[in-house]
């Protein structure tokens, strides 16, 4: 088993695990899937800031409610 496929599986067996992450790593399959490979990293990382911006949304409201 290569590097890659390890990776597919245990990010299968993590969704099993959280199945309720499944629609979201759908969404970021579908995105994926329309990138160039060599766009793929660049991707990944502005997903990965929206996550953090919304997640400091999240923070900033709950600090409100405290």
């Amino acid at each position: 088993m290569n590097d890659l496929q390890k990776a597919i599986k245990k990010r299968d067996d993590f969704l099993k695990e959280n199945p309720h992450l499944i629609e979201h790593q759908q969404a970021i399959d579908e995105i994926m899937d329309k990138c160039r490979s060599e766009d793929r990293l660049a991707v990944i990382s502005m997903l990965m800031m929206q996550n953090m911006i919304d997640l400091q949304r999240e923070t900033l409201k709950l600090k409100e409610i405290i």
